[in-house]
């Protein structure tokens, strides 16, 4: 049940980041096209922090 609702709360805050303007796609995207210009094989990423992933996500 704490899983579940540390997820709804993580999904809230990731909801309001988005609608409040702090959500950083270009940001991703810049960095991603950038990786992605320097490595031609398959990377792993591990991404830490306090965000949910979103830039792991771009890069993989």
């Amino acid at each position: 049940m704490e899983n579940t609702n540390n997820l709804k709360k993580a999904q809230e805050w990731e909801q309001r980041m988005i609608e409040n303007g702090h959500y950083r796609e270009h940001f991703f995207k810049v960095f991603a096209d950038q990786v992605n210009k320097l490595i031609d094989t398959p990377i792993t990423v591990l991404e830490i922090g306090l965000e949910l992933g979103h830039l792991a996500e771009r890069l993989i």
